[in-house]
């Protein structure tokens, strides 16, 4: 919405497997993308979603054992909105900053998340490692 909430746009597709980067790397089957956490920052009108995606292939079992190539294991990323949801950025791995070498799995969410007072942003996760 952007007038409030009094009114609201159609649905959109904000990532798709195709924007990402280096989508090819997913290979035949493509990427499972999932686990928003949509973050509204009111003070800025700041607009963030993280999401995660692994090899469309992959199972979560597979992924917690670690089976599959790396670059098909799940992967973290951030896209913003500076205009409330009606454009967006190409998306950002953060995955290097936000999970260990030694998890296999990670999820984002659910459900949102919460600026503290320090402006620090805390998202709900979990993860497992073998």
């Amino acid at each position: 919405s952007i007038d409030g909430g009094a009114s609201w746009s159609n649905l959109s597709v904000v990532v798709a497997a195709s924007s990402l980067p280096d989508a090819a790397s997913f290979g035949e089957s493509g990427a499972t993308i999932g686990n928003p956490v949509p973050i509204f920052l009111p003070a800025e009108r700041l607009l963030l979603l993280v999401f995660c995606t692994n090899g469309g292939a992959l199972t979560e079992k597979m992924i917690r054992r670690g089976k599959g190539p790396h670059a098909w294991g799940r992967r973290v990323w951030l896209v913003r909105s500076d205009d409330v949801g009606v454009s967006w950025s190409s998306p950002r791995e953060i995955t290097s900053s936000v999970k260990r070498d030694d998890w296999t799995w990670y999820a984002t969410g659910p459900g949102g998340a919460l600026q503290l007072r320090n402006g620090s942003i805390a998202i709900p996760c979990n993860h497992a490692s073998r």
